[in-house]
C-alpha cells in the first residue's frame, strides 16, 4: 500500500510539473501576443508600401486602391499557435471576407468569398501585360502564401468586361470565365475556361515547388487577352 500511494504521488508530482510547464507556456504566448498586438502597424509593414495604419491587433492597408483590414482573434491564435485573424478587403466594387492564420514565412487564409473587380487581378499579378476590367465572384476554400509553397484552391468565377494591353490601345472583350484552382505535391495550378465552354481552355497558371511560376495564353484566349499572338504566348517567373 505504501508503494502504491508513493507511486500516486510521483505521478500527480509529474502531472503537476506538465500542468505547471503548460500553463507557463500558455502565459508567455499570451503574454507576447499582447505585446505584439501593441506594435503599430506602420512598423511591422514598413517599406511594404501599403500605407498601413493601427495596429497589429487590429488595422488595416491598401491593396491596389482596396483597403485590406484585420482583427486578430487572441483565443483562436493561441489554439493555431499563429497570429489568427478575420480579415476582410472592400473597395469601390470589391467585398471579400475570410480568416488567416500567419506565421514567420507563411500565410493561411481560409474560405475566402465575396466578389471582387479586376484591380484585385493587378494587384496579384503585376507582371501580367495586361488588365481587365469586369465583376468577380471568389469562392476560395484556401489561400497559401508562403515562397515556392504558394497557391489556392477553389473557384473564381467572372462576369462579361473588357481586357486591356497595358502598352498600347488594345481592348478586347472577355466573355464570363470560370478559374478552377487546385493544390497538390505537384505545385499550384489555375484554368481559365469560358463558363458556357468548359472544356476550351483560355490561359492558364502554375507554380512548380521548384519555384518556377508559368502564365499561358491559349490559342482560344489570344482574342480575350492582349498581348498574346494568335498561337497564344508564355511567360515564365522565378520565385
Amino acid at each position: 500500500m505504501a508503494q502504491t500511494a508513493e507511486h500516486l504521488e510521483r505521478g500527480r508530482l509529474s502531472f503537476d510539473r506538465r500542468g505547471l510547464l503548460a500553463f507557463g507556456a500558455l502565459g508567455v504566448a499570451a503574454y507576447a501576443l499582447t505585446l505584439a498586438a501593441t506594435v503599430p502597424a506602420g512598423v511591422a509593414l514598413s517599406g511594404a508600401g501599403l500605407a498601413p495604419s493601427g495596429t497589429i491587433w487590429n488595422g488595416e492597408a491598401n491593396l491596389n486602391g482596396s483597403t485590406a483590414a484585420w482583427k486578430v482573434r487572441p483565443l483562436r491564435s493561441l489554439l493555431r499557435l499563429s497570429v489568427s485573424a478575420d480579415v476582410t478587403v472592400r473597395g469601390s466594387r470589391t467585398e471579400l471576407a475570410g480568416q488567416a492564420d500567419w506565421r514567420p514565412g507563411r500565410l493561411v487564409m481560409q474560405d475566402v468569398a465575396g466578389r471582387a473587380d479586376g484591380s484585385l487581378i493587378a494587384a496579384l499579378a503585376p507582371r501580367l501585360p495586361f488588365t481587365c476590367d469586369l465583376m468577380m465572384q471568389v469562392d476560395l476554400k484556401r489561400i497559401v502564401v508562403s515562397g515556392r509553397n504558394s497557391g489556392a484552391v477553389g473557384e473564381v468565377r467572372s462576369e462579361p468586361g473588357a481586357c486591356s494591353a497595358n502598352v498600347g490601345e488594345v481592348r478586347s472583350a472577355a466573355p464570363a470565365m470560370t478559374v478552377v484552382s487546385t493544390m497538390d505535391h505537384a505545385g499550384w495550378k489555375a484554368v481559365a475556361t469560358p463558363r458556357l465552354d468548359p472544356a476550351t481552355r483560355l490561359g492558364e497558371a502554375s507554380l512548380a515547388p521548384d519555384g518556377l511560376l508559368t502564365l499561358s495564353v491559349r490559342p482560344a484566349g489570344a482574342a480575350v487577352f492582349p498581348g498574346a499572338s494568335a498561337v497564344g504566348a508564355s511567360w515564365e517567373f522565378r520565385l
